[in-house]
């Protein structure tokens, strides 16, 4: 995942009260951060392939 978009999309997180540390260290925490960012962004797709 780059660097740049994880903070950016952590930030914007933030801004809409939900809080992420770290990164993702299980495959269902990717897709709940997938699931979020996709609907918060629609662009960002935070996926480890």
């Amino acid at each position: 995942m780059d660097e740049h978009v994880h903070r950016a999309v952590t930030a914007g997180l933030r801004r809409r009260g939900i809080f992420v540390r770290g990164r993702a260290r299980t495959k269902s925490r990717m897709l709940c951060i997938n699931a979020i960012a996709f609907t918060s962004y629609g662009t960002y797709k935070l996926t480890d392939d």
